[in-house]
């Protein structure tokens, strides 16, 4: 078999990930990070005994791949599995925490939704399924369950996964299963039960999709992804230009000694997020361009907090949201140390808070000291804690998540058009099918067996 010439860019967990299983193809890659260190946000810190994340800070086993993918870091990367405790997860209403309902009696006696609606969804069942493609998830959850289940269920959700607007997201794109449901059963409660039954039934292996994060930090998931691979990486690079010349590709670029190279390849991944592209990949038209640079993106302001004693609430649980019709100034709190015993010091507690978001893209722009001074007060105010933290990290990003509006439509289009017109050019990454790290590793192996099937 030849062995083709393949390069990724980016070394986030996508490009790491592609890496990863092109090597246990018998296949290299080399990969190019601009930045000075591989994982992209993905990276943890240890500080006065409490152990912080400063990109995402839990994941979910919502697909075999990455499951079994932990299997083989072994013991380069120890799976951590939250508590059962992080099963409950809190809703702010008024001012005062509730539980999600988990269950059909918790449902009913729940006061995060209206009497009305907790009618109303028996007939759910029987309401006519949608016929626009790109129903919003505002409308389709209204016209579906109702709006009290959208203010105090959906909302907070999109809240605390998107930092997104419920009237902006699509839900064909960016909540597909959901989407499914009502297509393929005409009802998400009927959907439901005859999924279930097929589960039951079937002998496919069922991902468990347990939160997870890993021990001393998701940064170790990194570290193993990179010494269990063949790749080369390359950090620090700048001036990436891709250009094609008859049926290979030319890649040049400067490495962290400002040194220039040129290669060629036959194969090109780019893993990079997509207001990039335009920059890097020189034969894009000018439409194709528009189209990258259109994807809307939010931004976020992630704030660790630590405390070497907790006086506050009970704090057993996964976190709490703040639904947008509850006006406050944070998207919500991971309760970090109730979920993973080794974040903080006994009898202490480390949350990780967020603001800003589609809802809220001003807070964003505010200087470290009034972020600081506006989270504190709503986390105090809150959380019911009497003492001064003893650990305040704060970190921001302009373009944290990709947002799946209706421009997803486009992305999806222009995505297919390139890949068919330049054989052996791959686009992934968080703007296309998926941004969990368990869609990220998923894209990374179903590239690397396109790859490889290909051959």
């Amino acid at each position: 078999m030849k062995q083709p010439r393949i390069a990724i860019l980016g070394a986030g967990l996508t490009g790491l990930s592609t890496g990863y299983f092109l090597s246990e193809k018998g296949l290299q890659a080399d990969i190019l990070e601009k930045q000075n260190h591989i994982g992209g946000v993905m990276q943890s810190k240890t500080e006065k005994g409490f152990t912080y994340e400063l990109g995402p800070n839990t994941g979910v086993l919502n697909n075999i791949y990455i499951e079994e993918l932990f299997q083989k870091l072994r013991p380069d990367c120890t799976l951590e599995i939250a508590s059962e405790q992080a099963k409950k997860r809190l809703i702010l209403k008024n001012n005062k925490w509730h539980p999600l309902p988990y269950n059909f009696s918790t449902a009913v006696s729940t006061p995060l939704f209206t009497l009305k609606d907790k009618f109303r969804i028996l007939g759910e069942p029987f309401r006519k399924a949608g016929t626009a493609p790109h129903e919003n998830l505002y409308c389709f959850v209204n016209r579906r369950l109702g709006k009290s289940f959208h203010d105090y269920a959906v909302a907070p959700f999109i809240n605390g996964v998107y930092a997104g607007n419920t009237q902006e997201i699509i839900t064909k794109y960016a909540l597909p299963k959901l989407y499914n449901l009502e297509q393929e059963y005409g009802s998400l409660i009927k959907g439901s039960i005859q999924k279930q039954k097929k589960k039951l039934h079937s002998q496919e292996p069922k991902p468990s999709k347990q939160i997870f994060s890993c021990k001393n930090g998701l940064t170790h998931f990194i570290s193993a992804l990179e010494k269990n691979q063949n790749s080369t990486i390359h950090t620090g690079c700048s001036d990436i230009f891709v250009s094609k010349k008859n049926n290979e590709y030319v890649l040049t670029w400067k490495d962290a000694h400002n040194t220039p190279h040129e290669e060629i390849y036959d194969t090109i991944i780019y893993t990079i997020p997509a207001y990039a592209l335009g920059s890097t990949c020189t034969f894009l038209s000018d439409s194709d361009r528009k189209v990258f640079n259109a994807i809307p993106y939010a931004p976020i302001v992630q704030i660790s907090l630590g405390f070497k004693h907790w006086d506050g609430i009970d704090i057993n649980a996964f976190g709490g949201l703040c639904p947008p019709k509850e006006k406050r100034n944070i998207l919500g709190v991971l309760f970090m140390s109730s979920m993973f015993s080794d974040k903080a010091p006994n009898g202490g507690a480390l949350f990780a808070a967020f603001a800003g978001g589609r809802l809220n893209q001003e807070i964003c722009t505010l200087s470290d000291e009034e972020i600081t001074k506006i989270v504190l007060h709503e986390c105090k105010e809150l959380l019911q804690y009497s003492k001064t933290p003893d650990l305040i990290r704060i970190h921001r990003y302009s373009h944290a998540i990709a947002q799946y509006t209706t421009h997803q439509e486009k992305v999806i289009e222009t995505c297919t058009q390139l890949e068919e017109s330049y054989p052996n050019m791959h686009f992934t990454g968080g703007y296309i099918n998926g941004i969990s790290i368990g869609d990220r590793v998923k894209q990374g192996f179903e590239t690397a067996k396109h790859i490889y099937n290909s051959l």
